[in-house]
């Protein structure tokens, strides 16, 4: 942050100069930030202070307190009778279990799954990405579409940052071990488009992500999937005020899935590689897709 003017926060970010409403910009909760505030409230008996609040999370975080927590909450539960779960169905809930004196628990370790990679289970790895790699799919050979073109909402000021972001997608982090091949050959797939990235004007701007989503609507090329870029800025708003809300209802309500990113977590870095695989994995299952097969006790049962 570099200024703040008239309620304004002025961030500086890697697209330049970011305007925020202060009235609505929180600090991000992460133990970091949370020391850095603590600093600044108890200057010199910062140290001191800290000490004195781990023990106080200590102590409410112990076996004791939690156990003591379940009960209460238990009982809160029990008081309010049988649960009404669906039309004609009730859940009749029972006090937590509790081991007595010398009793101890029956543990049974599993063993690990073996993933199958196609129908005839044939092409089998110990590992997810490993057998993706070397086989490809459970259906490659059944899955459609097979170049699935994908809609892009994003806000202005980050769409420089994401086309270099979707080109690393679809076509792999160079140099990495995580995401070498890009989401097309890892799929086993012809091609993957995304739609000229539609401007969500303002990171804050729900009315300008409708429009955005709009003309991603009314394109001539039919949307198998959805990409809708966000931003921590955003997290306060709710209902009709939140871009990412307004955007997913209106994609959804056309049956096309979305994925969203939020735009603080792309970076230039070779460790996207690792983040790009794992969404790959989803991005693939939200277009229907079969990516594995688990084989227990020598059946098969379908994952995705």
């Amino acid at each position: 942050m570099t200024d703040v003017v008239d309620g304004k926060l002025h961030v500086q970010s890697r697209e330049g100069e970011v305007k925020l409403d202060a009235a609505h910009t929180w600090i991000e909760s992460n133990l970091a930030n949370f020391q850095t505030v603590l600093r600044k409230a108890c200057g010199r008996s910062y140290e001191r202070d800290l000490v004195a609040l781990d023990g106080k999370i200590a102590a409410f975080n112990n076996a004791e307190r939690r156990i003591a927590d379940t009960d209460r909450i238990a009982n809160a539960l029990l008081d309010r009778g049988p649960l009404d779960v669906a039309a004609g169905m009730t859940a009749h809930l029972a006090k937590p279990l509790r081991l007595k004196g010398n009793q101890h628990p029956h543990v049974r370790t599993l063993s690990e799954p073996t993933f199958v990679f196609d129908q005839s289970g044939d092409k089998t790895d110990r590992y997810l990405e490993d057998g993706l790699n070397r086989f490809g799919p459970f259906d490659t050979e059944s899955f459609t579409p097979k170049a699935p073109m994908i809609a892009v909402v994003v806000p202005r000021q980050f769409q420089g940052r994401v086309e270099t972001f979707l080109t690393r997608f679809r076509d792999g982090v160079r140099g990495s071990k995580a995401f070498p091949e890009g989401f097309v050959r890892k799929f086993r797939l012809t091609d993957c488009t995304f739609t000229s990235p539609a401007s969500g004007g303002d990171v804050q701007d729900a009315s300008a992500y409708k429009r955005a989503r709009l003309s991603a609507l009314e394109a001539k090329e039919k949307i198998d999937l959805a990409f809708v870029f966000t931003s921590a800025a955003q997290e306060h708003l709710a209902g009709n005020e939140s871009p990412y809300l307004v955007s997913k209802s209106t994609f959804m309500s056309q049956s096309i899935a979305v994925q969203e990113f939020q735009v603080e977590n792309i970076t230039d870095s070779q460790s996207i590689a690792y983040p790009l695989s794992t969404m790959a994995l989803a991005v693939y299952a939200k277009l229907d897709g079969t990516p594995f097969a688990i084989k227990e006790n020598g059946s098969r049962r379908g994952e995705s």
